[in-house]
């Protein structure tokens, strides 16, 4: 059934059991919380642009040079037309190369079994990942077995010790559960969080580019710090998202929160320090010389870093190809290498856990 839905997007022909799972589009209700929201990352994007020192370079600067209106709430200071915006971020441009997507919306509503497909095929590999789910052997036949989906949803949140439910913020679309849609891309940052959780106790954590704050949402409970450090494009979603979520977060330049969501930039203030350094699917997308100053910086501010990306590089949208992390690491020196393995939830990503400070 699954060769006809794409079968270069799926590990397994499986089929669902009896049927595919029903597809569900959230609408974009607004909440009362909305405006003052809105207000706080209008504020917060003038702060970061009036001490921006200047373009990274990489494809982010050419996929974030669009969004009018965006442009127009913000040049406006307008918290309603913002609002409006964040509220259905999931299924407008705003979030493309991130999740979801407007395209991606309309491709789901146009062929739900395909992404129900996918989203299905993305359980079972978390279900493989945790130890809850035999890993299936072409060799020994039996891979067009039923996936029994909702058994693997409870076995993976017993593992994890979180459940795997997405709140209803930005308008996601996904397979209905729990009530609300899950997007498939939300079994990755729920991964890399139980991994993160298996490879140290770490209580204070930076990511460089969060997205749209997926992982800091899994990770950032209890009495841990997370720091965010991304492009002020990205931290208005980021901001938005983690706030909707009742987090305490602070943003560029208000009073520090357990959770901050700041300027790239900023992963240069002589005070940062961090248990650990998380990077997902952003490091080969920069430009070689910001790459290379990230690196050099994370082996300053923390002892460990983990790196979930891919190592294909492409052509970038410039005229240079993306980035292998291994490749900048080698040319930098002071990192050790403790794991490299492929990455369970996405084909041709790998997951590398160093150790820095010392020399490889």
């Amino acid at each position: 059934m699954t060769a006809d839905l794409g079968r270069e997007l799926f590990r397994y022909p499986y089929r669902a059991a009896g049927a595919m799972p029903p597809f569900r589009f959230e609408v974009p209700p607004r909440s009362a919380a909305d405006r003052a929201i809105c207000e706080r990352i209008i504020t917060a994007w003038h702060v970061s642009a009036a001490a921006d020192p200047g373009k990274t370079g990489g494809m982010w600067d050419q996929l974030t040079a669009g969004h009018t209106r965006l442009k127009t709430a913000l040049a406006q200071r307008d918290p309603d037309l913002l609002a409006d915006l964040l509220a259905n971020m999931f299924q407008e441009h705003l979030v493309h190369g991130l999740a979801m997507g407007k395209s991606t919306a309309a491709r789901a509503r146009s062929v739900p079994d395909r992404h129900a497909t996918m989203w299905c095929d993305r359980l079972l590999r978390l279900g493989e990942a945790l130890g809850v789910c035999p890993v299936r052997s072409p060799e020994q036949g039996g891979t067009d077995a039923p996936l029994e989906w909702l058994d693997i949803v409870a076995a993976a949140e017993a593992v994890l010790g979180f459940p795997l439910a997405f709140p209803a913020i930005g308008a996601p679309f996904g397979v209905a559960l729990q009530g609300s849609a899950f997007p498939e891309q939300s079994f990755m940052h729920a991964y890399a969080a139980w991994r993160v959780d298996t490879l140290g106790p770490f209580r204070r954590l930076a990511e460089i580019g969060g997205g749209f704050g997926g992982l800091c949402a899994y990770l950032a409970g209890g009495d841990r710090t997370y720091t965010i450090y991304d492009l002020p494009y990205t931290n208005l979603l980021q901001g938005y998202f983690l706030l909707r979520c009742g987090l305490p977060v602070s943003l560029s330049g208000e009073p520090s929160e357990r959770i901050q969501v700041l300027p790239w930039w900023m992963i240069n203030d002589p005070a940062a320090r961090f248990d650990l350094v998380v990077n997902q699917d952003f490091i080969p997308e920069m430009s070689p010389a910001t790459g290379r100053a990230y690196i050099d910086r994370i082996k300053e501010i923390a002892p460990a870093f983990y790196s979930v990306n891919h190592e294909a590089s492409a052509m970038n949208l410039r005229a240079d190809r993306q980035l292998r992390v291994p490749e900048i690491i080698r040319a930098a020196g002071g990192y050790t290498r403790r794991s490299r393995n492929l990455f369970w939830l996405r084909d041709g990503y790998v997951e590398e856990f160093y150790l820095c400070g010392t020399t490889d």
